[in-house]
């Protein structure tokens, strides 16, 4: 790949042997916007290669992504493709010391001299205490 300069423009002779057209910075938003916007916006994939075609855009990737992300009208318009999430249930628990308790394994850890690998915690959650007991995964 290199570089000519023709009628005061800057091209890129790309390995196929394409003359694309170096953008500046301040002309990126001209390009995409023909690209994205007056074509219907279409998905990245279609927009890449239209611009890559014709167009050269220092980061194209990360630039062409960060434009589609920000467009407020596909931000607003998108459909989600995954199940609506479910709101979060607190639980609710007496105030009676001990009444209820969480335990968690913390696994693979490093083998101590006593054979050990795996602490078990038990919490207690009206007074917060916690125990620790030592353990092997077998």
């Amino acid at each position: 790949m290199f570089y000519v300069k023709n009628n005061r423009l800057l091209y890129l002779i790309d390995e196929l042997g394409r003359y694309r057209l170096c953008v500046p910075s301040s002309y990126e938003k001209l390009v995409f916007k023909t690209a994205y916007n007056d074509r219907h916006h279409g998905k990245f994939f279609r927009t890449y290669q239209f611009i890559l075609v014709s167009y050269y855009v220092h980061r194209l990737v990360k630039r062409l992504k960060l434009y589609i992300k920000h467009y407020e009208t596909c931000s607003l318009n998108r459909s989600h493709i995954h199940q609506l999430y479910g709101e979060l249930q607190l639980i609710i628990t007496p105030s009676v010391p001990f009444h209820t308790l969480t335990i968690d394994f913390i696994v693979a850890l490093p083998l101590t001299l006593t054979g050990t690998d795996l602490i078990l915690t038990i919490t207690y959650k009206f007074t917060k205490a916690v125990k620790l007991v030592p353990s092997k995964t077998t």
